[in-house]
């Protein structure tokens, strides 16, 4: 079993609306070998589907008020909740792009990545990052992000395969997403 793999199923087709809970759960394995249920992780962001995708866990529907997946907003306020809850020693804090310090993404990255117990996602527009037309709202983790590219991967697909995308790009993709970094650090038990 691979560090997401859990003993549920769920649609790959719709697994991005999952891709916040996944993401924790990859942080988790990652900072406190301690692994967790998708769908218990899920149910307590208030996940929600989309309207006629598989729902195994009886998940709310999302609508015009509610979209799919998990809001960064109920993030931000529910998984250190959830960590303090299930006793994980981790914290988790979300940092908009524009209000990153330096107001340089990639130089905020490079102070990060020289913490031993940090585990950095992007909240981004996926679409822009593929440079696609349309919108899809994700995140995935930083796996690089220097010169004149960023590297991440994507625990949502099979393989968790990496993607390299220019750094202009990936920013735009975050402020398209009115997205940034999510920041998940190992603390003292």
């Amino acid at each position: 079993m691979s560090d997401l793999e859990t003993s549920e199923s769920f649609s790959p087709e719709s697994s991005d609306v999952y891709c916040l809970p996944i993401l924790t759960l990859a942080a988790m394995s990652r900072l406190a070998r301690r692994r967790s249920e998708l769908s218990e992780l899920a149910r307590f962001l208030e996940v929600r589907v989309r309207p006629g995708d598989r729902n195994p866990w009886g998940l709310a529907a999302s609508d015009g008020s509610h979209p799919a997946g998990v809001t960064l907003n109920n993030a931000a306020v529910l998984l250190p909740e959830w960590f303090r809850q299930e006793l994980v020693p981790i914290t988790f804090h979300f940092e908009p792009i524009e209000s990153m310090p330096w107001g340089d993404p990639e130089l905020h990255y490079a102070d990060l990545a020289h913490e031993t117990e940090v585990f950095v996602g992007a909240a981004l527009d996926w679409k822009v990052a593929m440079d696609q037309p349309g919108s899809s709202l994700h995140v995935v983790e930083i796996v690089s992000y220097r010169g004149s590219k960023a590297t991440v991967r994507d625990h949502t697909q099979t393989g968790f395969p990496e993607f390299v995308i220019p750094i202009a790009r990936f920013e735009r993709a975050m402020w398209m997403a009115s997205g940034g970094f999510l920041i998940y650090r190992k603390v003292d038990a």
